[in-house]
This record gives C-alpha cells, structure tokens and sequence, in this order.
C-alpha cells in the first residue's frame, strides 16, 4: 500500500523513560494555517483506537494528556498526538505532510472502508 505516516515525535524511542522529544519541522504554524490543519486532522478517520496518555515534553509539569490513537484520511496516517500538539502549540506537521494539506487547499478525503482495513492491517503489522 505504502502508506505514508506523519509524526510529531523526533524519533527518539525515550528507552530511558523519559517523556519523547517533538520535532521541530519548521515555524510555528500562524491562527488561520493552524485552524485548517486542525480541522483537517480532526476529520481524519480513526484506524486504531488508544487510552493511553503520554506525558507533554513541552510542559512536564502537566499530568499526561497526549492522545496516542491513530487516524487516517486515506492516502496519509498520523498519530493524535499531531492534533494536540498543533491545537495546543501551533506545531507544524512534517513538511511534507503539510505540503500534502495545502496542495489539496485543506480539502477533506474521506477513506473508505476497504481503505481502512488495509491501513489497519499494515499499522498492526
């Protein structure tokens, strides 16, 4: 299929317990981008459901409170934790995933379900 998955992580697995670093792609996304990334990434579908919570390495002293679901439109994955981190920060998805976003305007795509399994069935390997 050759999914393609966006991620706020830097990459660094934080073995040591140490709450995961969040990558710096680029400025800060300004009120009008970050409002139609957001609702793009919150129209996503979900392909895999999470309780769990991870901590904010932007604010340690919160409880933990970073979503760890997945979600899809498709054609891209990414983790909620995106979500919270361009709604609570204005974090920039990876370049080429943003680029992906303004190249279709912020249009919406809405995978289907066939879509879905396939994507599902890749994450759960």
């Amino acid at each position: 299929m050759g999914m393609k998955f966006a991620s706020v992580w830097d990459g660094d697995d934080s073995s040591d317990g140490s709450a995961p670093r969040v990558a710096e792609y680029g400025p800060r996304l300004d009120n009008d981008e970050k409002a139609r990334v957001l609702g793009y990434l919150q129209s996503g579908r979900i392909v895999l459901r999470s309780q769990n919570l991870l901590p904010d390495p932007l604010d340690l002293d919160r409880e933990p409170c970073v979503p760890t679901s997945f979600f899809t439109d498709g054609d891209w994955v990414w983790d909620e934790a995106m979500t919270y981190f361009v709604a609570t920060y204005a974090v920039s998805p990876p370049m080429d995933f943003l680029g992906y976003l303004r190249a279709r305007d912020f249009s919406r795509r809405i995978p289907t379900d066939e879509e879905l399994d396939k994507i599902e069935a890749e994450l759960l390997g």
